[in-house]
């Protein structure tokens, strides 16, 4: 969901805080677990601009920006965001910063596949 942009909505039995701010944009916030999770969206689409992940305890951020909507597919006519900068800070260990751009994306022609798995033996640092 944070390399797509897609609106995750916040779990059962929370409630999320809903603000409306300046360019008809609305941030939704709630707790997740540990940390607070803040999406601001586009009031007109639906799409999320912006996520945040803030964990106080660790003091550790992650903010993703979208931009550069473009429709997919005429017959969608679902937009995409193109163009996403990620920010990480960790108190200990600074800011990194990566950029995506896409340049060419294709909906629904394959199936995907990520060989990814966490190994047994992995702890989270803290």
């Amino acid at each position: 969901a944070i390399l797509l942009g897609d609106y995750v909505p916040a779990p059962a039995g929370t409630s999320p805080k809903i603000a409306t701010e300046e360019a008809n944009r609305q941030r939704v916030s709630y707790p997740l677990a540990d940390v607070l999770v803040e999406r601001l969206l586009q009031a007109e689409t639906g799409r999320v601009q912006q996520l945040k992940v803030s964990d106080a305890a660790t003091k550790r951020d992650l903010t993703v920006d979208y931009s550069d909507f473009q429709v997919l597919e005429e017959s969608t006519r679902l937009p995409f965001a193109h163009a996403i900068l990620i920010q990480a800070q960790q108190l200990s260990a600074g800011m990194v910063t990566a950029a995506l751009n896409y340049t060419k994306v294709n909906t629904g022609r394959e199936r995907l596949a990520f060989p990814f798995a966490v190994p047994k033996g992995y702890k989270r640092q803290k």
